[in-house]
């Protein structure tokens, strides 16, 4: 993918704070190539429980808000890396450990990303973009298959892009990995540009197996990762 000057194809800096050696998340597996490893897989407890259950994630890096269901792991100091982005505020669903190797059903990660060339990032765009590059990183051979769906909309007053993408895998292990999954990414204009600095975008992603693997735990259901996704706030 190219990342040059192009803002579709590569935001070039994030606010998320870089990774240490103690915040990296653990691989996901030993598989060489586009694989699971990197993927979030935490047994950090939960610590801000939400009204009604769950855990509110505050990711001030991202400038975003948004709630996981309870059960789900929460670790700030985790990130991964993706098109040159950190990405923080994880949340995991769903560990299992198959064939010697850890791996997670669902996670979620964020981040504020803003091109270092002066250019706005068009958030669908963007959106596009960081779906793909997930598939790429997380799923073996992971393609994003189809026209993803798409719905504008709004949150807090800025416009905003809901993508979901179906993910077509080829699981090298099929009774420990996913034979189909879902990439849903949130990316709402911040419209905070200034005189030196273009607009940035802040970026949701819920990663989640749809199908494959074991029966359990089973793969995380749609609706989860949509009310996740509606209950993102901009900060």
């Amino acid at each position: 993918m190219n990342r040059s000057s192009d803002p579709v194809a590569g935001p070039q800096t994030s606010s998320a704070p870089p990774a240490t050696s103690t915040g990296n998340p653990a691989p996901t597996s030993s598989l060489p190539g586009p694989t699971t490893s990197g993927r979030p897989t935490t047994s950090a407890r939960p610590t801000t429980t939400a009204p009604g259950g769950g855990t509110t994630v505050d990711n001030a890096a991202a400038r975003l808000a948004y709630r996981v269901p309870a059960g789900w792991r929460v670790d700030g100091s985790s990130t991964v890396e993706v098109l040159g982005v950190e990405f923080s505020g994880s949340a995991t669903a769903g560990p299992y450990n198959c064939a010697g190797a850890d791996h997670s059903r669902a996670f979620a990660v964020s981040a504020a990303v803003q091109n270092s060339n002066k250019q706005t990032v068009d958030p669908a765009k963007a959106a596009n973009s960081f779906a793909t590059a997930f598939a790429e990183k997380f799923y073996p051979q992971g393609t994003v298959v189809g026209a993803p769906a798409v719905e504008e909309g709004q949150r807090g007053g800025k416009k905003s892009v809901t993508l979901t993408a179906n993910v077509s895998t080829k699981p090298t292990t099929p009774d420990c990995e996913a034979s189909g999954a879902a990439i849903s990414v949130l990316a709402v204009d911040l419209d905070n540009a200034t005189a030196d600095h273009p607009s940035g975008v802040a970026l949701l992603v819920v990663v989640r197996d749809r199908a494959g693997g074991p029966a359990d735990p089973a793969p995380v259901p749609d609706p989860v990762a949509a009310d996740i996704l509606d209950s993102a706030e901009v900060g």
